[in-house]
């Protein structure tokens, strides 16, 4: 009876982490979408230079998505494939994609959006000339 609670536990606890690994999310989501622009959608952190403030677009915990073979933080990345920056700004591969889905379900798909209505989100164009 006893090994018995233990492979039920077990199989909750993969279970669980299943779910919780088998979605991933981001409260940024960006899509490069050709090599001169992107887009982004979410609450970016502010980062302030000599020059003036700007949003920090791409920070640790982004998710990015790729439709064109672009380089981004001096990695290649391959047109089709969602990468998540992590803290020390390395983009580590999450899954691949079809290109052809559109910007509004792969902002769906990856966008954390607790307290977000889906009306609100507006996609911000990035210049990455």
């Amino acid at each position: 009876m006893k090994a018995l609670n233990i492979k039920h536990l077990l199989i909750i606890f993969f279970s669980l982490l299943f779910i919780a690994c088998g979605s991933p999310k981001s409260p940024i989501v960006v899509i490069i979408q050709s090599e001169t622009k992107a887009f982004a959608v979410g609450d970016p952190p502010v980062v302030f230079k000599s020059y003036g403030a700007m949003l920090d677009y791409f920070s640790g915990g982004t998710i990015v998505v790729f439709k064109v073979d672009y380089q981004l933080l001096k990695q290649k990345c391959q047109s089709g494939t969602v990468y998540r920056i992590d803290k020390d700004l390395k983009l580590n591969k999450l899954e691949t994609i079809d290109t052809s889905l559109s910007n509004s379900d792969l902002v769906k798909k990856y966008l954390y959006t607790k307290n977000r209505i889906d009306e609100d989100i507006e996609l911000e164009e990035i210049d990455l000339k």
